[in-house]
């Protein structure tokens, strides 16, 4: 079940810190790497993946606080559940 996030500020204590730790804990690793191995490049990959998923509360806060701010070019009217 989906739950909507009931202020910014939980998306800025939690989940937006906590990526960002582990982004960096994973670019250490990947830069301290004496060889490239299979390790690194799961690491690399989970870097990418992650740089897209911190995107998603960024995208929310936006959307909390400047409602409409996402519109479907289809239906401008309609709004984005």
């Amino acid at each position: 079940m989906i739950t909507k996030v009931d202020a910014p500020n939980d998306v800025l204590k939690g989940k937006i810190p906590f990526l960002a730790m582990v982004l960096v804990v994973l670019f250490r690793y990947i830069f301290l790497a004496q060889a490239v191995t299979h390790d690194v490049i799961y690491a690399a990959i989970s870097i990418y993946l992650l740089l897209g998923g911190i995107f998603v509360p960024i995208y929310g806060i936006l959307e909390s606080l400047w409602p409409g701010s996402f519109v479907d070019g289809a239906t401008p009217d309609a709004p984005i559940v």
